[in-house]
């Protein structure tokens, strides 16, 4: 069976929502890491993942949004009554409720009169809380979220939050258009020097795949929020896991800071389950299934890997050649020798919260970073693609529309013109569009093709009859309405004809007086009546 580009680890989902696990004697150390973090959602796809992550229960997470958009603000506080949920804007003409109607400038205006309520807000997560990292979760579109990313993490930094770490989401060049994503690389430019490490969704990756899989656009970004919220889920099952070797939050942390020239790392951070056999890959595969990050997921040149490997208690702990295994697959697709590793792990010795963790499940949290490349070095690379693929497509359509202007064109060419043979004196015409042939005696009127090339047989067509009267002339090919008009003709005179003898054989019949008297009146009520029947064609026609 093929596996969905839209599936990823085990994380668990909506429909299927654990209960947190119950805090017992032996886990007292629990109690210490409530509001270790934050999650802070910008805007409208950021409300969409602080649902998402409500809804799956994460522990030791503040969560809280920040919108312009009192519809999905309402929405989040009906739905998620533990979030907090802050109106920017409210009291700006601007704003006040209805959005940033896509104009990040009005979004970061609108955020300078709630600047002092935030930074208020974010000092006592500090320092009554501990927190120690920010996850902000936005998506570039344009938006509320672009306007607020920038200025929200300069006051993250103001009130001494330990680690900033962006969840963000960057614009399809195919369904958002240039201008959208020339936005979103600027504003991707500046929060880099804003952060200590980014997580890119590419949204272009997401909607190719959708077209591929025939995937719905309401599944398309449930996968999105999901994979964010996935990030989130890594760290806090590194801080619920106890195991013979531990790994905590600081160990994560401390893999995703700035670079030497303080520009944030771009990681990759999953968490996956295996079974049976191969286990070991089948729940590293999970863990870095992630085909619509920036690079598709690509971990090619990396040089840091953490891994957390647990196993289920009493199932049978991981053994060294595991361990070689997870490495040797990890290096075949960085492409180089680690320089950093840190492992953790072990049996698990605490309630795991994910369900598929059972029987013989192996679970791994990996990260993956040090790239050597900025989180916008790579996305420009993301970027050179996407020009590319929208070229070709471009060029295709416009093959394509010559081909069926060109295919028309010939369909116009063979209906306007008729086809004409001859067979002695007879001249045959076919009129394809009305798939019928009609055949004429040559006459005076037709100018004699005999002896003659085709050529000449196409031009006594096309000078088969007078010229054509009236808005009908516009309308048909003139080679059809000297056809039409001919035969209109030629019936007049077979009319006429018949008529003459008709009368003839009655005035043959009179006597002589009578012949004398009928004659000239006949001969005046039939021009008459032809008068009449050459007006009602003529109408016919103009009609």
């Amino acid at each position: 069976m093929k596996k969905s580009m839209f599936s990823f680890g085990h994380s668990v989902t909506v429909n299927s929502v654990p209960e947190p696990p119950v805090v017992a004697e032996s886990d007292e150390y629990l109690k210490h890491y409530e509001g270790r973090l934050g999650l802070f959602c910008l805007g409208g796809q950021g409300s969409h993942i602080a649902a998402e992550a409500y809804a799956l229960k994460y522990r030791f997470t503040e969560i809280m949004v920040l919108n312009t958009d009192y519809k999905d603000n309402s929405k989040i506080r009906e739905n998620c009554p533990g979030v907090r949920v802050l109106d920017i804007g409210k009291d700006s003409y601007e704003i006040c409720g209805s959005g940033a109607g896509g104009r990040p400038e009005v979004a970061e205006r609108g955020f300078t009169e709630a600047e002092g309520e935030v930074l208020k807000l974010l000092q006592d997560f500090r320092e009554n809380k501990n927190m120690q990292a920010a996850f902000v979760a936005v998506g570039l579109g344009g938006g509320t979220g672009t306007g607020l990313i920038a200025p929200f993490l300069k006051l993250c930094r103001e009130a001494g939050i330990y680690r900033t770490i962006v969840l963000t989401t960057m614009p399809s060049l195919t369904m958002h258009g240039s201008e959208t994503v020339e936005l979103a690389v600027k504003k991707l430019e500046e929060i880099q020097e804003l952060c200590d490490g980014i997580t890119i969704v590419n949204n272009e990756w997401i909607f190719a795949a959708s077209r591929e899989e025939r995937i719905s656009l309401p599944v398309i970004y449930d996968s999105v929020n999901k994979r964010i919220a996935n990030t989130l889920g890594s760290f806090i099952e590194v801080m619920l896991s106890r195991s013979r070797q531990n790994i905590d939050l600081n160990d994560l942390l401390n893999f995703i800071k700035p670079d030497e020239n303080g520009i944030a790392r771009l990681f990759v951070l999953g968490k996956g389950i295996g079974r049976g056999e191969n286990r070991v890959i089948d729940s590293v595969q999970n863990a870095l299934d992630s085909f619509y990050l920036v690079g598709h997921g690509d971990i090619l040149g990396a040089k840091a890997l953490l891994y957390h490997t647990l196993t289920v208690r009493g199932s049978g702990d991981a053994y060294p050649e595991d361990l070689l295994q997870l490495v040797d697959y990890i290096e075949e697709r960085t492409g180089t020798v680690l320089g950093i590793k840190k492992l953790g792990g072990g049996e698990a010795d605490y309630n795991c919260s994910d369900p598929e963790f059972t029987d013989d499940a192996m679970l791994q949290v990996l990260l993956v970073t040090d790239f050597g490349k900025t989180p916008l070095e790579v996305f420009k690379s993301d970027l050179e693609l996407e020009e590319e693929a929208q070229k070709e497509r471009f060029e295709a359509r416009k093959r394509d529309r010559e081909a069926r202007m060109a295919k028309k064109e010939a369909k116009n060419q063979a209906t306007q013109i008729p086809i004409v043979t001859r067979t002695g004196s007879t001249i045959e015409f076919e009129m394809p569009e009305y798939g019928s042939k009609k055949s004429k005696q040559q006459n005076s009127t037709v100018v004699s093709t005999e002896g003659t090339d085709k050529k000449s047989e196409k031009t006594a067509a096309e000078e088969f009859v007078p010229e054509t009267s009236g808005p009908m002339g516009n309308i048909f090919p003139p080679e059809y309405m000297a056809q039409f008009l001919e035969e209109e003709r030629q019936r007049k005179v077979e009319k006429e004809k018949r008529e003459n003898a008709s009368h003839n054989k009655k005035v043959g019949t009179m006597p002589t007086d009578a012949k004398e008297a009928a004659s000239p009146k006949a001969s005046e009520d039939a021009k008459e009546a032809s008068s009449k029947e050459h007006s009602i064609y003529t109408e016919m026609l103009n009609e």
